[in-house]
Order: structure tokens, then sequence, then C-alpha cells
């Protein structure tokens, strides 16, 4: 799914998401996510294995986000 949105937004990725307002706004953002998702996580779900196909699925479409600068492709797909 990331290759996929890559080639489709690659002109607006380079250009219009790469100032640094935008940067500085992702960080923070999925940082205070990544906080929050830690801090209210269900017991239990910590070191769960990927076994379903639509849990895969949708973790490759949440590195797609991991396109605009300032995000962390792991960081997305843990919270």
């Amino acid at each position: 799914p990331a290759v996929a949105v890559g080639v489709l937004f690659a002109d607006m990725i380079d250009s219009v998401l790469r100032g640094i307002p935008v940067i500085a706004t992702t960080t923070l953002l999925f940082g205070v996510l990544l906080g929050l998702s830690y801090a209210y996580r269900a017991p239990g779900i910590d070191e769960q294995p990927i076994t379903r196909l639509d849990h895969a699925i949708l973790i490759g479409l949440a590195q797609a986000f991991a396109l605009i600068p300032g995000t962390s492709r792991s960081g997305v797909t843990m919270t």
C-alpha cells in the first residue's frame, strides 16, 4: 500500500509536504498519538503476533502515513 501511495502522490509529497511546519506538526502529532496509544493500551496486547490478514493490511495502510515527512513508519504501525 505504501508504494502505491508513494507513486500516486510523489509530486505532492515532494513539493507540499516538505515544509518545516508540516514536519514539526506531524512529529508532534504522531508523538502524542504514540504516547496516548501506549497509555491507553489494552492489557495483554503488548506482544501479540499478527495472524490475521486484515491486521496485516491495516498495518500496511498505516505505513503509507510514513511518506509524510516527520512521521515514523514504526511509530505509525505501533500506534
